[in-house]
Protein backbone atom coordinates (compact mmCIF):
# COMPACT_ATOMS: atom_id res chain seq x y z
CA UNK A 1 0.00 0.00 0.00
CA UNK A 2 0.43 3.48 -0.33
CA UNK A 3 -0.50 6.54 1.32
CA UNK A 4 -0.25 10.24 0.03
CA UNK A 5 -0.74 13.22 2.21
CA UNK A 6 -0.86 16.76 0.49
CA UNK A 7 -0.43 19.30 3.08
CA UNK A 8 -0.12 22.97 3.12
CA UNK A 9 2.14 24.86 5.06
CA UNK A 10 2.69 28.33 5.86
CA UNK A 11 5.88 29.57 4.30
CA UNK A 12 8.14 32.95 4.47
CA UNK A 13 6.45 35.38 5.24
CA UNK A 14 8.84 38.28 6.23
CA UNK A 15 12.71 38.17 5.72
CA UNK A 16 12.42 34.92 2.65
CA UNK A 17 8.96 36.52 0.86
CA UNK A 18 11.31 38.47 -1.34
CA UNK A 19 12.71 35.36 -2.99
CA UNK A 20 9.25 33.59 -3.44
CA UNK A 21 8.04 37.14 -5.45
CA UNK A 22 7.86 34.96 -8.77
CA UNK A 23 5.72 32.45 -7.48
CA UNK A 24 2.24 31.81 -7.84
CA UNK A 25 0.51 32.31 -4.46
CA UNK A 26 3.72 32.88 -2.28
CA UNK A 27 3.00 32.14 0.96
CA UNK A 28 2.40 28.52 1.01
CA UNK A 29 3.91 25.39 0.19
CA UNK A 30 2.41 22.51 -0.53
CA UNK A 31 4.82 18.91 0.02
CA UNK A 32 4.06 15.28 -0.17
CA UNK A 33 4.37 12.75 2.68
CA UNK A 34 5.07 9.17 1.03
CA UNK A 35 4.71 6.17 2.89
CA UNK A 36 5.51 2.64 1.61
CA UNK A 37 5.72 -0.59 2.94
CA UNK A 38 4.04 -3.04 5.02
CA UNK A 39 5.36 -3.05 8.81
CA UNK A 40 2.83 -6.30 9.84
CA UNK A 41 4.98 -8.41 7.24
CA UNK A 42 7.14 -10.78 9.27
CA UNK A 43 10.62 -10.43 7.67
CA UNK A 44 9.53 -7.15 6.27
CA UNK A 45 12.42 -4.80 5.57
CA UNK A 46 12.83 -1.04 5.85
CA UNK A 47 10.61 0.74 3.03
CA UNK A 48 12.77 2.20 0.56
CA UNK A 49 9.88 4.82 -0.34
CA UNK A 50 10.64 8.59 1.72
CA UNK A 51 9.16 8.85 4.87
CA UNK A 52 9.64 12.11 5.21
CA UNK A 53 8.15 15.33 3.62
CA UNK A 54 9.92 16.67 0.42
CA UNK A 55 9.71 20.03 -0.60
CA UNK A 56 8.98 21.50 -3.84
CA UNK A 57 11.90 23.92 -4.59
CA UNK A 58 11.71 27.52 -4.43
CA UNK A 59 12.87 29.54 -7.82
CA UNK A 60 14.94 32.55 -6.78
CA UNK A 61 16.05 32.96 -10.80
CA UNK A 62 15.10 31.30 -13.52
CA UNK A 63 16.93 27.86 -12.95
CA UNK A 64 18.55 28.79 -9.46
CA UNK A 65 16.29 27.05 -6.66
CA UNK A 66 16.39 26.12 -3.44
CA UNK A 67 14.69 23.48 -1.14
CA UNK A 68 17.20 24.25 2.49
CA UNK A 69 18.32 27.61 3.80
CA UNK A 70 21.25 27.66 5.83
CA UNK A 71 22.58 29.21 8.62
CA UNK A 72 26.24 29.87 9.44
CA UNK A 73 28.24 30.47 12.44
CA UNK A 74 31.56 30.81 12.13
CA UNK A 75 34.75 31.86 13.60
CA UNK A 76 38.87 32.20 13.61
CA UNK A 77 40.79 29.81 15.97
CA UNK A 78 44.33 30.10 16.58
CA UNK A 79 47.08 27.29 16.26
CA UNK A 80 49.12 28.82 19.80
CA UNK A 81 48.91 26.85 22.84
CA UNK A 82 48.49 23.38 21.23
CA UNK A 83 45.39 24.78 19.83
CA UNK A 84 43.50 25.28 22.74
CA UNK A 85 41.02 27.55 20.83
CA UNK A 86 39.83 25.39 18.51
CA UNK A 87 39.36 22.27 21.29
CA UNK A 88 37.20 25.10 23.28
CA UNK A 89 35.02 25.93 20.05
CA UNK A 90 34.30 22.15 20.20
CA UNK A 91 33.56 21.93 23.32
CA UNK A 92 31.13 25.00 22.77
CA UNK A 93 29.33 22.64 20.20
CA UNK A 94 29.30 20.15 22.04
CA UNK A 95 27.25 21.98 25.12
CA UNK A 96 24.52 22.93 22.54
CA UNK A 97 24.61 20.00 19.85
CA UNK A 98 21.60 18.51 21.15
CA UNK A 99 19.02 21.31 21.31
CA UNK A 100 20.42 22.61 17.73
CA UNK A 101 19.52 18.75 16.84
CA UNK A 102 16.09 19.55 18.32
CA UNK A 103 15.05 22.28 15.85
CA UNK A 104 11.86 21.61 14.13
CA UNK A 105 12.87 20.95 10.49
CA UNK A 106 16.40 20.63 11.10
CA UNK A 107 18.02 18.80 8.19
CA UNK A 108 21.50 18.53 8.76
CA UNK A 109 24.16 20.07 11.20
CA UNK A 110 27.97 20.18 9.82
CA UNK A 111 31.03 21.20 11.56
CA UNK A 112 33.39 22.53 8.72
CA UNK A 113 37.02 23.14 10.07
CA UNK A 114 40.06 24.26 8.25
CA UNK A 115 43.59 23.82 9.29
CA UNK A 116 45.11 25.74 6.88
CA UNK A 117 42.43 28.92 7.17
CA UNK A 118 41.84 28.38 10.90
CA UNK A 119 38.27 28.34 10.18
CA UNK A 120 35.96 26.87 12.27
CA UNK A 121 32.27 26.66 10.97
CA UNK A 122 29.23 25.06 12.07
CA UNK A 123 26.26 24.90 9.53
CA UNK A 124 22.63 24.15 10.76
CA UNK A 125 20.37 23.42 7.55
CA UNK A 126 16.17 23.83 7.48
CA UNK A 127 13.82 23.04 5.50
CA UNK A 128 13.10 25.30 3.59
CA UNK A 129 8.63 25.73 5.46
CA UNK A 130 10.64 25.04 8.70
CA UNK A 131 13.16 28.14 8.55
CA UNK A 132 10.84 31.33 9.14
CA UNK A 133 9.53 29.56 12.48
CA UNK A 134 13.06 29.44 13.45
CA UNK A 135 14.24 32.74 12.71
CA UNK A 136 11.02 34.57 13.83
CA UNK A 137 9.87 32.69 17.53
CA UNK A 138 13.22 31.32 18.20
CA UNK A 139 15.29 33.90 17.01
CA UNK A 140 18.11 31.59 15.95
CA UNK A 141 18.14 29.44 19.49
CA UNK A 142 20.87 28.32 20.60
CA UNK A 143 22.94 30.56 18.18
CA UNK A 144 22.93 33.41 21.01
CA UNK A 145 24.34 30.90 23.67
CA UNK A 146 26.78 29.63 21.32
CA UNK A 147 27.83 33.09 20.32
CA UNK A 148 28.15 34.10 23.70
CA UNK A 149 30.44 31.52 24.57
CA UNK A 150 32.89 31.62 21.23
CA UNK A 151 33.51 35.61 22.78
CA UNK A 152 34.46 34.04 25.92
CA UNK A 153 37.00 32.43 23.75
CA UNK A 154 38.73 35.50 22.78
CA UNK A 155 41.93 35.99 24.80
CA UNK A 156 42.43 31.77 24.18
CA UNK A 157 42.33 32.88 20.14
CA UNK A 158 39.03 32.99 19.13
CA UNK A 159 38.35 36.03 16.70
CA UNK A 160 35.86 37.19 13.85
CA UNK A 161 32.99 35.98 14.95
CA UNK A 162 30.27 36.13 12.77
CA UNK A 163 26.61 34.61 11.23
CA UNK A 164 25.55 34.20 7.71
CA UNK A 165 22.07 33.19 6.07
CA UNK A 166 22.04 31.03 3.20
CA UNK A 167 19.85 28.68 0.61
CA UNK A 168 20.98 25.46 -0.37
CA UNK A 169 20.27 22.80 -3.11
CA UNK A 170 21.94 19.48 -3.15
CA UNK A 171 22.58 19.37 -7.31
Amino acid sequence: YVVVVVVVVFLFQKSWQPLLSNRNNFGSEAFLLVRGGDDTTEGATTATTPTTPTTTPTTIAQGVEFDTIAREWRCKWSADNEKKSLVEAQKALESVLDEIKAIKGVKQVERIVCGECLDFKIIVSLSAQDFEDWESTMKFAPEGSFLEQLKSMEEDGISEIETQTYTKMLL
